[in-house]
């Protein structure tokens, strides 16, 4: 099954063509370079990278999630920041196809939970282009260090009608939309009708 499906994507010229047209949904994989209109671009939305030392222990008692969790925010904040100039997203999968999230601030260990905090993923291509320098990709999240935007591919909070790729703005203390592309518009057929 894999390999008719690497073998599919790598005619790409065919999957570029069939993008442009309506494709029904079980037979698309989103990809973020299929997006053809104008969308948010991490210069957009800057945030000056900051030089933390150590980062600061996490604190269990800034949020509920914390606890449950406290391994993996442990695991990641070690690592120092990598999103929104000092906070660090730690990922951690979350069910089937699903990948979820908590930000930590590397100044004093808060933890933030978001809405959204978790991405289902079952529409998203795994053969992505490779993002660009500076680009951390997470399979369906895509995010900076000098910057506050954070593109999530699929279903934010497994909301059908956000499926697609959905572009937010981390204010500090939570996420808001800026532009929600469509599936239908995110994405390619990789998947032959005999």
């Amino acid at each position: 099954m894999r390999s008719a499906l690497v073998a599919i994507i790598a005619v790409s010229a065919a999957s570029t063509a069939m993008a442009r047209q309506a494709i029904p949904e079980s037979q698309c994989m989103i990809f973020l370079d299929a997006v053809r209109s104008p969308t948010p671009r991490f210069a957009d939305f800057p945030a000056r990278a900051e030089r933390i030392g150590r980062p600061a222990t996490i604190d269990l008692k800034s949020n509920p999630a914390a606890g449950q969790f406290r391994t993996v925010l442990r695991r990641a904040s070690r690592k120092g920041p990598d999103f929104a100039g000092r906070f660090t997203l730690a990922t951690f999968g979350c069910g089937a196809g699903s990948l979820c999230w908590e930000i930590v601030d590397g100044r004093s260990g808060r933890v933030i939970s978001t809405q959204p905090h978790e991405i289902w993923s079952g529409h998203v291509g795994d053969l992505q282009p490779k993002p660009a320098t500076g680009v951390t990709d997470q399979f369906a999240m895509r995010y900076r260090l000098d910057s506050t935007l954070l593109i999530l591919l699929g279903a934010p909070d497994e909301d059908a009608a956000l499926e697609g790729v959905n572009y937010y703005r981390f204010n500090g203390r939570g996420l808001d939309l800026v532009k929600h592309v469509p599936i239908a518009r995110a994405c390619r057929n990789v998947i032959q009708n005999d």
